[in-house]
């Protein structure tokens, strides 16, 4: 095989895996986090809570998308500090 036939082999194994929904659904809460997450304090909670979910049940070898789980760890507790801040909660 060469490594032009090698590399048509890794697309189409990556385009035929699924994305694992619990990241991907973390991701977008993230990302409107962004927007309401100063405000409504359980957007980003669930998001959290979707992003361990999500990133448990990965399995690298059916899904795809593990840096929108990660990403959206980052994003739903970062957001979540920033609405524990902005209420008092903390500091």
């Amino acid at each position: 095989m060469n490594n032009r036939s090698q590399a048509n082999s890794l697309k189409q194994h990556n385009s035929m895996m699924a994305k694992n929904v619990w990241c991907k659904t973390s991701f977008w809460i993230g990302i409107v986090s962004i927007f309401l997450g100063g405000f409504i304090g359980i957007i980003p909670l669930v998001g959290l809570i979707f992003s361990i979910i999500g990133l448990t049940k990965f399995n690298k070898e059916v899904h795809s998308g593990l840096w929108m789980g990660i990403a959206g760890l980052i994003l739903n507790l970062l957001y979540l500090l920033v609405n524990s801040y902005m209420n008092g909660h903390i500091g």
